[in-house]
């Protein structure tokens, strides 16, 4: 029976030290990624951290470099569980999270917003993110989320879809936005009239979405901005929470 503790603790050992000095999260598109500013509104760069392990994780993340050019604006940072900073610079405090649960072999969503309406040509903005597996251990690994203006500046204003409608209105706990599949619409952010970022939530149904409020979101004026895959602002919708 104490050989079979010890042949079982030895195994145990085994896998655990597999799993720390192996690369057990990786980022999905490499350790830099950059978008060229072409739109109106917030800008998602997006790189998702994978969990390379043959079971679920969670991965704790800190913002350890942040540069702005002027005019450029931090959006915030979201993971799978929440989103994080908007409007602050991200070492002021430092900007961190947990993730939740990462299924094994799959990829937990890791994005950040910059806008640059007010920029000049020629600028840029970026934060570097260091990622750590918070239950197999292994190495750091890091990502550049990086928003930059070319020589011509160019901003394309986005169409505004009629077609797009807000219920109820007011509003107390939830709004329901109604769509065409033909908008390819991937996410609803909601802003303060102060331009805050109050929460994002991701579409899943291709003609409408229940966007359920926090419970400490204030009674007031709000912003519905509605982005479809290529991170379009494709529609803006006020509506009043009661």
């Amino acid at each position: 029976m104490k050989k079979i503790t010890l042949l079982a603790a030895f195994i145990v050992s085994l896998v655990s030290s597999s799993a720390t000095f192996g690369q057990t999260i990786s980022m999905k598109s490499g350790d830099t990624v950059k978008v060229l500013y072409s739109t109106l509104g917030d800008m998602t760069v997006s790189d998702w951290v994978t969990n390379n392990n043959s079971y679920a994780t969670k991965v704790k993340w800190v913002v350890t470099a942040y540069y702005a050019d002027p005019n450029w604006k931090f959006g915030g940072f979201c993971d799978n569980h929440s989103c994080y900073g908007s409007g602050t610079d991200p070492l002021s405090p430092v900007l961190s999270g947990t993730s939740d649960l990462i299924a094994a072999k799959m990829s937990g969503d890791a994005h950040a917003f910059f806008n640059g309406d007010l920029a000049a040509k020629n600028t840029k903005a970026y934060i570097t993110v260091s990622f750590t597996d918070t239950v197999f251990g292994g190495s750091n690994v890091t990502a550049t989320y990086y928003a930059y203006k070319d020589a011509t500046g160019v901003i394309t204003v986005t169409r505004t879809d009629d077609n797009i409608s807000i219920y109820p209105n007011p509003a107390q706990g939830y709004i329901d936005v109604r769509y065409s599949s033909n908008d390819d619409v991937k996410n609803i952010a909601i802003y303060n009239l102060i331009g805050k970022l109050v929460s994002v939530y991701k579409v899943s149904s291709n003609t409408s979405a229940h966007c359920e409020f926090n419970d400490d979101m204030p009674s007031g004026i709000y912003l519905a901005r509605i982005t479809d895959s290529r991170g379009n602002v494709i529609a803006t919708r006020k509506f009043t929470r009661q």
